[in-house]
């Protein structure tokens, strides 16, 4: 009794049967999931119409419009209704559901504000954009011929201040030349003046010459000493005073020498005066 106890089995089953007929069953509906939702998305809602027979469909010739250009007519429904073109956003709404995506921002599907944008909504950004980087090239364009405007004008000031400048450089050259020979001629004026003056001393009495030599500027004794005869100036020199004399005497050994400033003095307007 025990034995056959022990043989007979509890009916049931086990847990690796359930497992795999849950899992058949499920793929069973996913399946036929999948087929109603592609039967849907092959053949969308259609609006009603009221039915018209074969003749006049026949006659109107139902036409749509195709993205090449070309118009073919279209096969009337078993409704007589001609289908309504699926719009590209409920397509990707059928799918996100399809593959259990659903929007973040918590948004109804389809809503255009959740995201699901039509491609020809971006056709206004993109002329947007397109515009203002026309604007910005025109505007940058515009800035680039005004600063070539500006180095023209500025280039036309620098070669009228180049040609002013150039003016008075050559004005300033005039000057100069004109300067050195006027000092030329007042240099040889001077030295026609002191040769007259030694012909003048020449002639004079040694006593004479001396006593106009002790008061005479050192400036005028010297060089018209240098311009005397040496026989002449010596009788001179020996009617001086010692001082004036000795002075006089280390002016002609060349010790002594009169400065350029007492010469260019000498030149002078004023100071050539004194030897005529």
């Amino acid at each position: 009794m025990r034995g056959r106890a022990r043989a007979v089995k509890k009916p049931g089953f086990s847990l690796s049967k359930i497992t795999n007929l849950a899992s058949c069953l499920m793929t069973v509906l996913l399946a036929l999931n999948l087929h109603s939702l592609a039967a849907q998305i092959s053949q969308p809602n259609t609006e009603k119409e009221p039915p018209k027979n074969g003749a006049e469909l026949e006659k109107k010739g139902v036409i749509a419009a195709r993205s090449d250009g070309e118009k073919t007519p279209l096969q009337p429904t078993a409704t007589g209704a001609v289908p309504k073109k699926t719009h590209p956003t409920t397509v990707r709404v059928y799918v996100n559901k399809l593959q259990g995506w659903t929007p973040l921002n918590g948004l109804a599907e389809g809503d255009p504000a959740s995201g699901e944008k039509d491609e020809d909504a971006l056709e206004p950004r993109v002329k947007t954009a397109e515009q203002g980087l026309n604007e910005e090239i025109l505007a940058h364009r515009q800035a680039m011929q005004g600063q070539a405007e500006a180095l023209k004008q500025q280039q036309k000031s620098l070669e009228a201040e180049q040609k002013e400048l150039d003016e008075k450089l050559q004005a300033l050259g005039r000057n100069a030349s004109e300067l050195s020979a006027e000092q030329d001629q007042r240099r040889q004026d001077v030295e026609h003046s002191i040769d007259r003056l030694a012909r003048i001393y020449e002639q004079m009495s040694p006593r004479d010459a001396a006593a106009m030599f002790d008061v005479l500027d050192m400036r005028v004794m010297v060089p018209v000493a240098q311009h005397m005869i040496p026989r002449r100036i010596s009788e001179v020199i020996g009617n001086m005073t010692p001082d004036r004399a000795n002075v006089l005497s280390q002016y002609l050994a060349g010790i002594r020498k009169l400065s350029p400033d007492a010469m260019n003095r000498l030149n002078s307007p004023v100071d050539c005066n004194i030897a005529k």
